[in-house]
């Protein structure tokens, strides 16, 4: 989850894994996949990090490493 210490509400998500963008969402439940390969680089330990934005554009972000598996 990420949590916010703001006003404002959270409007924006933004889902990195390895560093590289992956997509963006309106705040919401939501669905994804990506494809290692697809400009994701494969690693033994991946990082996923999300980052929240409220209406004014303040940020706050979580991130969790995972385990490459087959």
């Amino acid at each position: 989850s990420v949590n916010t210490q703001s006003s404002y509400l959270m409007q924006k998500i933004d889902l990195f894994v390895n560093n590289v963008f992956v997509s963006s969402f309106a705040v919401g439940n939501f669905t994804t996949s990506f494809v290692f390969g697809d400009g994701i680089p494969f690693r033994d330990q991946n990082e996923i990090r999300v980052v929240g934005y409220d209406s004014a554009f303040n940020n706050s972000s979580a991130s969790a490493v995972f385990p490459a598996s087959f």
